[in-house]
């Protein structure tokens, strides 16, 4: 990431750090979110953590681990992409992440 840019990321974190106190668990930094809304499931694998007590990178790890325990699949084409969350599914299944 471009210097002036980490400054300002810097800067923005520390603002909602004083603003949000301990009431802050955490904040990612995720793509263009004009273009492509985040899914949970796509900050598993593109995302920067900016601030943590622990919440976000726990709650993140404990997802990959479901995913992987799946067999999930992100699968990209062109500049967009899908998840493929159980390969094996069968028809009526219940898929708990």
């Amino acid at each position: 990431m471009h210097d002036v840019a980490m400054a300002l990321v810097h800067r923005y974190v520390a603002l909602l750090k004083e603003h949000f106190g301990d009431q802050l668990l955490g904040i990612a930094l995720f793509g263009s979110l004009a273009r492509h809304p985040p899914l949970l499931l796509d900050l598993t694998t593109d995302a920067i953590i900016l601030y943590d007590t622990g919440v976000v990178s726990r709650e993140l790890e404990r997802l990959k681990k479901r995913l992987e325990e799946l067999g999930a699949k992100k699968i990209r084409t062109g500049c967009t992409w899908f998840w493929i969350l159980k390969p094996d599914l069968k028809l009526g299944e219940v898929v708990e992440l």
